[in-house]
């Protein structure tokens, strides 16, 4: 059968097979506007694609952000559950801690009184403020090393520090208004 077909093929005139004149142009120009228009629409559909990612990064964004701000909010009560006080350890430690915190409170109430009056004074608070914040770091560490004498001492120490400091608050200001009643 293909031989057949041959055959008419090469009789026939070699024009009837060939496509009309002009064809080729106006398919080549046909086949261009469709790129065009099909480039366009490529064009549509990336610029919504793109504002379809800046949208989802935007949310992905957004839900990290308000999930890591939920769990800083649930971590910190869990760090304040992990603080370990001097009382804990002993007897002994908590009837200490207990004085001390409470002649630490008297005092630091009377100084904070007398630093708002003075402001040279300032300082002696700053510094107690961050002894205080020392004490919490060795509560955090009590809770890890439950045995380990250094730090029970570091905040018996801290302690100290913190009642010599608010003494020579006091005293400075003793001294500062005697002064002040001497030149008057």
């Amino acid at each position: 059968m293909s031989d057949r077909l041959k055959k008419y093929i090469e009789q026939e005139e070699p024009r009837e097979f060939d496509p009309p004149s002009g064809h080729e142009d106006r398919f080549m120009a046909r086949l261009q506007t469709l790129e065009s228009q099909n480039e366009q629409s490529r064009r549509r559909v990336s610029d919504r694609f793109k504002w379809m990612v800046v949208a989802a990064s935007l949310a992905i964004l957004m839900t990290l952000g308000i999930s890591v701000w939920n769990l800083k909010d649930v971590a910190e009560p869990e760090l304040a559950e992990q603080k370990m006080e001097l009382q804990e350890v002993s007897p002994e430690m908590k009837s200490a801690e207990q004085y001390l915190v409470a002649e630490l409170a008297k005092k630091k109430e009377r100084a904070t009184e007398i630093a708002a009056t003075d402001p040279d004074l300032k300082g002696f608070i700053d510094q107690l403020d961050q002894l205080e914040k020392d004490y919490e770091k060795l509560e955090l560490e009590l809770n890890n090393n439950r045995d380990n004498e250094r730090i029970i001492a570091g905040m018996i120490q801290n302690y100290r520090l913190r009642l010599e400091l608010l003494e020579r608050l006091f005293a400075k200001y003793q001294t500062k208004k005697r002064l002040e009643e001497q030149h008057s």
